[in-house]
């Protein structure tokens, strides 16, 4: 191979180092979809910037680390979801009001077996 050749070669790969490189500094761009299905709700992570860490905060305590999880609510109200990413580039955080129900959620029904423990049930 000829020097010029030699350094050419050299040049495209340093370029596609770099690229390479940029790419994986890009922050993440948290974002979200959700489902709601009565008092559960489907949360679908479409974060850009290949993050590696997911933070939910339903907006009434409860938390997951799990990249889309499934959640469901006690009570009907407003709450404010909020979803930060992490990646080697930084972190970032979405945020989405949610409403869950109109009226009171449905109580459980009071003759219904219930569990008291591993394979017991029992009534009320």
């Amino acid at each position: 191979m000829t020097r010029i050749k030699k350094i050419a070669a050299l040049l495209v790969f340093a370029s596609m180092i770099l690229v390479s490189v940029a790419l994986a500094d890009t922050p993440p761009v948290a974002s979200f979809t959700y489902q709601v299905n009565g008092a559960t709700v489907q949360f679908t992570d479409t974060s850009t910037g290949s993050p590696f860490y997911w933070f939910w905060n339903f907006g009434d305590g409860a938390t997951s680390i799990t990249r889309n999880p499934t959640y469901t609510y006690t009570d009907t109200g407003t709450y404010t979801v909020r979803l930060t990413v992490m990646s080697t580039a930084g972190n970032n955080t979405a945020t989405q009001i949610l409403k869950i129900g109109s009226g009171k959620l449905p109580k459980p029904d009071p003759g219904a077996p219930i569990r008291l423990g591993p394979g017991k049930t029992g009534l009320y």
